[in-house]
């Protein structure tokens, strides 16, 4: 494990400092990482992999979007950082969220 990281699980690696990885074979590579479920993979720097065989990949800022015609500007900057539910071919949905 890495400086300041903790693995819990059969085959888990923290890998890198302040990392967290729980479940069989989950594991983080980049600082700041966590991996939470069976083969997660946190693989960017201070990003989250939430769920079996879910995998982070590059985080992407979002400043502006347009809908309706209209663009609208975001708050936030430049993005450190990804949560991921799934990976590049296995999507999730998010349900039961209030607004």
């Amino acid at each position: 494990a890495g400086r300041r990281a903790f693995a819990a699980d059969t085959l888990a690696k923290a890998a890198e400092k302040d990392s967290l990885a729980i479940g069989h074979s989950a594991t983080t590579t980049k600082e700041n990482g966590i991996a939470i479920g069976t083969n997660a993979m946190a693989a960017t720097d201070n990003s989250i992999a939430l769920g079996a065989k879910s995998v982070t990949d590059t985080a992407v800022s979002t400043s502006s979007g347009v809908i309706g015609g209209r663009t609208y500007s975001f708050a936030g900057g430049n993005a450190v950082g990804t949560l991921s539910i799934g990976d590049s071919g296995t999507q999730r949905t998010i349900t039961n969220v209030a607004a």
